[in-house]
């Protein structure tokens, strides 16, 4: 199962790979004033209850169910009382109300060691940010909270009665030590709570057996199923996608976006600009995610073309009429931060930026240089991660974007690295499958999981039209360099990547 922002998912996998049942149910995000971003977990629930009934059914008397893994959404907060009851809406990601509290940290003595501990660059997003955030202006909230949790949490308190978080969710809170494996007391007396007040941690691979017996009649399942409670949806996709080796480089774009590189240690960036988050131990997940993906695609189709864009065609039109403008867009270049922006910049104040305009640019070249925008950010988060964990060779692509082959190719130009696609836009879900068939015992290592990964289709860069990016990316850096520097109290870096 893969717990999302806009749906979820879940999969029937066998151990060698297909794919044999799946099912997906979508829920609203809610925005009832500008900067909340919320959701309600009971919908949330009650949509992965009833994904896994619809794969049960359809799997019965066809297959023996063996397993359930899961993966998640990150950073998600919804505060629970005595009872066990929310008393709040589940708080997402993209969730911005705590950005002065955030602004704070920044300033905080510990704010640099907390960072190196963490592993998470300081932003609103994280649920650290928003239970400051809930002490400070819901004090009537947090006197009655037992427990702060995330989805995921929530739904295996529901499965078992018990709260659990694993290493991997428990790493993108700003609140779990990844060196030690334990939760950050600094960062806890930051937020004014107790480890009381949190999940037990446990790894990935942990197992709960004792389901629900009501959910386990319903789902026609055998008494000890094992259910392993996962990781994140960003490390996953790393598995789901094959990018599991030294050199392999993941990228996802769907509403949002993300590049990750796996490691065998957590090496911190000198700027904070990227995460370590623990997938297991000894293996990391180090990378960057932005808030502009799709959603600026959508943004751009709905109020300047009349246009829904509602699901990975939309990908393609869009492309289309995009490549009626030339590499680099004549000039014209888009700093996407339409929704402020995590990595490089980390500020969800920042705006975005149309720059060059000049009268011959056309619609077109608005489109391309959205495209070119944000993939000039996922390559700029690419750079910085060589300086931090070495070098790539070769790129995994996953979300709706593979779905266009233009954009696939763009990406293999501007970064100048083959860019494969693999059997899936699904790579969290498949992802968590190959670590429930870790933790049940069927591969040794993590790293075994590529053997079930099958290149579709590669795309590979031409040298030419690389060179022809080149002025165009240089002056996005420069751009992006002041917002993510300057506006931090650094100064811009003498060499620039690129």
């Amino acid at each position: 199962m893969d717990i999302g922002t806009s749906s979820t998912k879940v999969l029937a996998y066998t151990d060698d790979g297909k794919v044999l049942a799946i099912a997906r149910r979508s829920y609203p995000l809610l925005q009832p004033q500008p900067g909340y971003a919320e959701q309600d977990p009971e919908i949330l629930v009650q949509a992965a209850l009833t994904g896994i009934t619809a794969v049960c059914d359809e799997l019965r008397g066809q297959a023996i169910i063996e397993g359930f893994a899961f993966s998640s959404a990150m950073h998600s907060l919804v505060a629970l009382d005595k009872e066990n009851k929310p008393i709040t809406s589940l708080i997402t990601w993209a969730d911005t109300r705590s950005s002065v509290e955030s602004e704070e940290i920044s300033k905080w003595a510990g704010a640099a060691l907390l960072y190196e501990r963490t592993g998470v660059p300081n932003h609103p997003m994280t649920p650290l940010t928003k239970i400051c955030w809930i002490q400070k202006h819901r004090p009537d909230i947090a006197a009655r909270t037992a427990m702060y949790s995330g989805i995921k949490e929530y739904l295996f308190f529901r499965l078992f009665k018990t709260h659990l978080i694993d290493y991997s969710l428990a790493s993108a809170t700003g609140m779990f030590d990844i060196h030690t494996l334990q939760w950050y007391k600094p960062a806890l007396e930051l937020a004014g709570i107790t480890e009381n007040q949190l999940p037990y941690l446990v790894s990935t691979t942990h197992a709960c057996y004792s389901l629900q017996p009501a959910l386990r009649d319903q789902w026609g399942l055998a008494e000890n199923i094992p259910f392993c409670i996962g990781a994140s949806d960003g490390c996953l996709a790393n598995l789901g996608t094959g990018a599991v080796e030294t050199g392999d480089l993941a990228v996802t774009v769907g509403t949002s976006g993300a590049v990750r590189m796996a490691a065998s240690k957590a090496l911190p960036d000198q700027f904070g600009r990227t995460f370590n988050y623990v997938l297991a131990p000894g293996f990391y997940i180090a990378g960057g995610p932005v808030n502009n993906g799709g959603i600026i695609l959508k943004w751009f189709s709905e109020n300047f073309m009349g246009r829904t864009f509602a699901d990975a065609a939309d990908f393609a039109f869009f492309l289309d009429e995009a490549a009626k403008a030339p590499a680099g867009s004549d000039g014209l270049v888009c700093l996407p931060y339409f929704l402020g922006e995590r990595a490089p910049v980390w500020n969800a104040a920042v705006k975005g930026i149309f720059y060059g305009v000049q009268l011959n640019h056309r619609r077109e070249h608005m489109m391309r240089a959205i495209v070119e925008g944000i993939s000039f950010s996922l390559r700029q988060i690419a750079e910085i991660l060589t300086e931090s964990q070495g070098s790539y060779t070769q790129i995994y692509a996953s979300g709706g974007f593979v779905h266009s082959p233009g954009w696939m190719q763009w990406l293999a130009d501007i970064f100048n690295r083959p860019v494969h696609i693999t059997q899936t836009d699904d790579a969290s879900a498949i992802g968590a499958a190959m670590l429930g068939w870790y933790a049940l015992g069927r591969i040794e290592n993590l790293a075994q999981s590529k053997k079930w990964i099958s290149i579709q289709q590669t795309f590979l860069p031409d040298l030419t039209r690389h060179e022809s990016y080149k002025e165009s990316f240089n002056q996005y850096i420069l751009l992006s360099d002041r917002e993510a520097y300057q506006k931090k109290g650094f100064q811009s870096r003498e060499k620039l990547p690129g």
